[in-house]
């Protein structure tokens, strides 16, 4: 599988870059999504502690996985909901895609089917203006991938933005620097605070078989243009509905200023577009996920 990787690498006479090597500003007014993308793949990856190598404006991440052996990422387009007035343009555009991008993408979507021909699925991630994604959904099925999701969101922020949230009783947030192979990566943690409580469970309501520890959690990338990308924001069962995403996200958010983040920069599910949304988050694009099978 390895091979086959660097096959199309030597093929297109691409060599590993610095994943976040932005080709321009990492604010999240900026029109194109191409430099956005560069600065959320250098804090995604090292937050999965992956590598990328840049071809052109898309990357490839090799995670190694059988169900998704390597990850293909597509900006195609600018960003909506920015100050400038080429990303609404845009934005109220055709849905069609441009000749260029849609030769871009068709390009991606056959090296993903070549690779993906050993056996083991490549993913081809695609963050396009809303109003495009039948159209890359149309383009991803016509090259025989299947659709895994067409409904999650590019989101973004300036972090000083971002509302507070306090840590629900009964509760503690923990914020540590994690072991990476590359970047600086921050991980929160959310567990049960007992104090002096005799009975665990009564402190937080837990059922008596439940495990109190990790309650929720969530990482966070700090890339060198000075963006955060929160990643993997979790919440145990157990421990739904109690506001630990939100002050999960409020403690990364807060280290990552402290370290001199000023921007924010997440791709989210359809669940956890509605609590960033509702810290502060905009959906800048859409974001629509291609397999091989």
């Amino acid at each position: 599988m390895t091979d086959a990787l660097d096959r199309h690498r030597a093929s297109s006479g691409a060599s590993a870059s610095d994943p976040g090597d932005p080709g321009g500003a990492s604010d999240p007014r900026a029109s194109s999504l191409e430099p956005l993308v560069a600065d959320w793949v250098e804090g995604w990856t090292a937050s999965r502690g992956l590598s990328a190598t840049r071809r052109g404006g898309t990357w490839r991440v090799p995670i190694g996985l059988p169900d998704r052996w390597a990850e293909f990422v597509v900006p195609l387009g600018a960003g909506a909901g920015l100050d400038d007035r080429a990303a609404d343009a845009d934005h109220a555009a055709s849905p069609d895609l441009p000749a260029a991008e849609a030769e871009l993408l068709d390009t991606t979507l056959a090296e993903a089917v070549d690779a993906g021909s050993f056996g083991d699925a490549v993913w081809v991630t695609v963050v396009v203006p809303p109003a495009r994604v039948d159209a890359v959904v149309r383009a991803g099925l016509a090259a025989g991938l299947v659709v895994r999701s067409a409904e999650e969101s590019f989101m973004a922020v300036e972090l000083h933005h971002q509302a507070a949230r306090a840590v629900p009783a009964g509760y503690v947030v923990d914020v540590a620097e994690a072991r990476a192979a590359r970047g600086t990566v921050l991980r929160a943690v959310a567990s049960p605070d007992v104090g002096g409580a005799e009975d665990l469970d009564a402190a937080v309501g837990l059922a008596p078989d439940v495990d109190p520890v990790d309650a929720a959690s969530g990482r966070a990338g700090l890339t060198a243009a000075g963006t955060a990308v929160p990643d993997k924001i979790q919440t145990s069962e157990a421990h739904r509905r109690r506001g630990l995403g939100g002050a999960v996200m409020h403690a990364l958010v807060d280290e990552c200023r402290r370290r001199g983040a000023a921007h924010g920069l997440l791709v989210a599910s359809v669940d956890g577009a509605g609590l960033y949304a509702a810290l502060g988050w905009r959906r800048v694009a859409s974001v629509v996920v291609l397999a091989t099978h």
